[in-house]
Order: C-alpha cells, then structure tokens, then sequence
C-alpha cells in the first residue's frame, strides 16, 4: 500500500473507514476519482468539494455543522472556530445526536481524507454533506484559527 494511503488511515478513524464505501473507491480509483455511491443519490443526500471562500460562506450563514477528523495535537494547535474534533471514540455519538438536516462542513490536513469521512456521513444519513477542499492548511492561509494550547 502507498505511503500516502498508510497515512491517510491513521489521519480518519479506522472504524469509520472500514465501513465506508468510498474507502473502496479511494483505494480502486484514488483520491481525487472518490465518487458518491449511487445509494446516496437515490436518497436525495449531497456530497461536495467547496474551496476555503465558499466554506467561509457557509460558516458565516450560522448553520453548519463543522467537523475536524485530525489528530488531536492537531486539534489542539488549531483549528476552525466552532469546529468539533471528531474522532473513534466520539464519531457514533456524534451521528447519532447531530441534526442531520443541518449542512456538515467537514476538513482535515489537505482536504484528501475528508472526501472519504463525508460520504461516510452522507451514508449515514446527513443530507447535506461538504468536504473543504485544500483542508485546514489552506484555511489556516486566509482565514483565523481557534487555538487551544
């Protein structure tokens, strides 16, 4: 398996992506070929890639959800204001409380393994699911970051 592939396991918890359809599909096709499942579509749910301005947008109408699927010291020297730092331990939870009528903005490092944990959420019935596309280092470049440390 390629490095990058290795590394982009341990980035989204491993649960989450055994589950996943798109995991397949990264792994068939690569990264930038990941697809939505033709499931998804039937049931009317949405997968997008949206750059920092248009995720920028979306945060500022006070509706979205913002998830965080880094490492926690990643986490924890930066990221998104408002963003949850979802993760093994808290991911179950998380779908099963989170109002998933609302939009998911959804990010890590460079917006790789984000295309595969949103159809993951799209799959578990978000209907309106984003990944940002460049992740938290292209924010980070334009737009201020929450820092906990």
């Amino acid at each position: 398996m390629p490095v990058f592939l290795e590394l982009a396991i341990i980035q989204f918890p491993i649960a989450v992506i055994r589950h996943c359809e798109a995991w397949h599909n990264i792994r068939q096709n690569g990264w930038t070929n990941a697809r939505i499942s033709a499931n998804a579509k039937e049931q009317d749910m949405t997968l997008q890639t949206i750059d920092i301005d248009q995720g920028k947008q979306l945060i500022d109408q006070n509706n979205v959800i913002i998830v965080d699927i880094r490492d926690p010291a990643a986490y924890g020297s930066g990221h998104i204001e408002n963003a949850r730092h979802i993760h093994d331990g808290n991911v179950e939870e998380f779908i099963e409380t989170a109002d998933k009528t609302r939009p998911l903005l959804i990010y890590c490092y460079h917006g790789f393994t984000s295309l595969g944990a949103a159809e993951y959420f799209v799959h578990s019935g978000f209907t309106e699911v984003y990944s940002l596309d460049g992740g938290f280092e292209s924010w980070r470049s334009r737009y201020p970051v929450v820092h906990l440390d």
